[in-house]
């Protein structure tokens, strides 16, 4: 696959020469055109030479800035600037380490939270000495014989024999309330019964572990501490779909989880599990792309195209991966299928609260006390999870804003931070769960700073195939921008006229969602913006 070849071709060098992608366009007989036209797409592909000796990159996402990212970039830049260029120091965009905040990878290696001084201290120690392939560090991980112990893979066992009906599986998934956990939130078993229903063949199974929404770091736990969980219902996704290929997409960005997985794949290999009547089994590992998470981006990023999203319908369930039926889940979603055949639907549905069925792993992160991963009962309130689980507040602030699903979900404030995290109460109260990356905002953060970090990550993420997102995301950003520059004051009109062309008109999420932080942030603190149109900062925030 081209995503392979080029990861392959990048590992020789460091980056992407012309002539080792001339020889691979001769030799496969792609047009060279195509090959550079999918490289460039990619963030983490270079094709204007090789990095420097020591790389370093400082995530620059909304967590992380919220815990002096900025400030981090700025020092380490002024610091780095006499090296004569055996240092390269650049932002970038999220690397999925928020509970570690500010997060930064040296050499590729991720390391967080660390202030200049120790990022400092460890430059000097790897000048001369730079790893192009980093080894992945070390987290412990639920084995095979542990898992099994435990009761893992008896369902797929059940399943292969016959002795779990497709019919009964489909039916248990619908009635305990699962839905999808990467953002969409559609229901599973209706989903299944989807791709089920459709005649052609062959069929896939596609698990989407390319998670880049800024908050968002509780797939990466999956695959680190228990791949068999995913790696178990994928597998019974694909016995009940009758799949011949099962393929789980996960961010480059990843090491660990890349390690933890291949190892469990491994494990899988040697035990017979993976033999017939098993899928083939593939890992597709990405290269920077936000936007690859759109389940139609991320099948075009399969193909070794640009990861440019599809118009919709057809949807994935008639025409997916290769343009056949395709059931494309999240990891978390597989992850809780096993269980739930295990212990049933009542057990998983009355693990929720407030009419909500079932668990939600939350990752928590921004000003609280302990960030971090948390399985919490689906429905409990953000004011809730931050109190009962993330400790508070971090030194004793008042909660200002809670986002419950990243950045793209846009914002609860303060009086609306009782509402259950589940799924339509937080659509009625004008936000989304999404991902369930919850990033909580501390009093005195400045409103506009926090939407323009937004507007700053949508504009960058932006394939640039729909003109609605590639225009709309820039125009709103320079009208932030101007506005903290001096410039005129923002008119929420405007902004409501772009934002509804934006919504009904880009052809994915990415679109739909960029204008939501800012909408929200004029509903709430239109005071905010007023004072920055009067060239000050009401909350002292942007003078620090």
């Amino acid at each position: 696959m081209l995503l392979d070849v080029l990861h392959t071709l990048q590992g020789r060098r460091g980056h992407l020469v012309r002539a080792d992608l001339e020889a691979f366009s001769h030799r496969a007989r792609v047009p060279l055109a195509t090959l550079h036209g999918a490289a460039s797409f990619y963030s983490n592909f270079r094709l204007d030479g090789p990095a420097s000796p020591v790389a370093v990159k400082v995530c620059r996402s909304l967590t992380c800035h919220l815990n002096g990212s900025r400030q981090l970039l700025k020092t380490l830049q002024e610091r780095c600037a006499t090296e004569g260029g055996e240092v390269e120091v650049s932002g970038c965009q999220c690397l999925g380490l928020c509970e570690r905040a500010p997060a930064v990878t040296l050499n590729g290696l991720p390391l967080g939270p660390v202030t200049a001084e120790e990022l400092l201290a460890q430059i000097a120690e790897r000048r001369g000495a730079r790893t192009r392939r980093p080894a992945p560090p070390r987290v412990p991980y639920t084995s095979l014989a542990r898992y099994r112990k435990a009761g893992g893979y008896d369902a797929l066992e059940l399943v292969r024999k016959g002795e779990l009906d497709l019919a009964a599986v489909v039916s248990t998934l619908k009635a305990s309330g699962l839905r999808g956990m990467g953002g969409a939130g559609f229901p599973t078993g209706t989903k299944w019964e989807f791709v089920i229903k459709e005649p052609s063949q062959p069929k896939y199974v596609v698990c989407n572990a390319d998670e880049g929404e800024p908050g968002t770091f509780k797939d990466r736990a999956f695959l680190e501490l228990s791949p068999h969980e995913v790696l178990e219902g994928l597998l019974i996704a694909a016995a009940v779909i009758g799949a011949k290929e099962a393929v789980l997409y996960i961010r480059e960005e990843y090491l660990s989880a890349r390690a933890n997985l291949q190892k469990a794949i491994g494990e899988l290999r040697r035990s017979g599990l993976l033999s017939a009547p098993g899928p083939q089994l593939r890992v597709v590992v990405g290269a920077g792309s936000y936007v690859c998470g759109e389940e139609t981006a991320l099948f075009e990023s399969i193909e070794g195209k640009r990861g440019e999203p599809r118009i919709k319908p057809p949807y994935p369930a008639s025409i997916g991966l290769w343009g056949k039926p395709t059931l494309i889940q999240n990891v978390e979603t597989l992850a809780r299928i096993p269980e739930i055949l295990r212990r049933g639907a009542e057990w998983y549905r009355s693990q929720g609260r407030n009419g909500a069925a079932g668990l939600k792993r939350f990752a928590l992160s921004g000003h609280v006390a302990k960030p971090g991963w948390y399985d919490a009962p689906l429905g409990l309130s953000g004011e809730e999870l931050v109190s009962q689980y993330g400790g508070g507040m971090r030194d004793g602030h008042a909660l200002k804003a809670l986002f419950p699903g990243g950045v793209a979900s846009g914002f609860l404030a303060k009086a609306q931070v009782s509402t259950p995290l589940d799924f339509d109460p937080l659509v009625k109260a004008g936000a989304m769960l999404g991902s369930g990356g919850v990033i909580a905002v501390e009093e005195g953060t400045c409103a506009v700073d926090l939407v323009e970090n937004c507007l700053e990550f949508f504009a960058h993420e932006s394939c640039g195939k729909c003109t609605p997102c590639r225009v709309g995301s820039e125009k709103l950003l320079r009208m932030v921008q101007a506005l903290r520059a001096g410039g005129p004051s923002i008119d929420p009109g405007t902004v409501e006229e772009l934002a509804t062309t934006m919504i009904e008109t880009s052809i994915c999420g990415l679109g739909m969602t960029a204008p939501v932080a800012l909408r929200h942030a004029l509903q709430h603190f239109p005071e905010e913006f007023e004072a920055h149109a009067q060239g000050r900062c009401l909350t002292g925030w942007c003078a620090r």
